[in-house]
């Protein structure tokens, strides 16, 4: 469960297991993340934003979902989001925290790549 503002995530948000258990509980703020409480596995924390490389998992099936490193919140470089089609994208973001802060909002990835389930480069935008 999301709150946005303007088509941007702001405000609190809420992660629940398949048993309907909070799991995690955050506030956003202009699309950065500041997280309330996480079980002990989400992230390294910095001043209340993700830091540091994180990997999630599906607590539905262990399945890993995504990974990327984040610097104070933003999320920088190399991120890849996995599909249980077993299809996966590639977001590239800028690994300069500075030019991230400058946009009020949501910011966007580099560059994109979706790839087939054997590694095969489909598009990219």
């Amino acid at each position: 469960m999301n709150e946005f503002r303007h088509g941007i995530r702001h405000g609190k948000s809420l992660m629940f297991n398949p048993e309907g258990n909070v799991v995690k509980e955050s506030v956003f703020q202009n699309n950065r993340e500041t997280t309330l409480s996480t079980p002990p596995d989400i992230g390294i924390l910095k001043t209340g934003f993700l830091h540091g490389y994180r990997i999630q998992y599906s607590a539905k099936n262990g399945r890993k979902m995504s990974e990327g490193a984040y610097d104070t919140g933003f999320a920088i470089g190399k991120h890849v989001e996995y599909w249980e089609n077993g299809r996966y994208t590639v977001y590239y973001y800028p690994e300069d925290i500075t030019s991230q802060m400058l946009p009020c909002g949501e910011v966007k990835p580099l560059k994109t790549e979706f790839y087939s389930k054997e590694g095969v480069l489909i598009s990219f935008e």
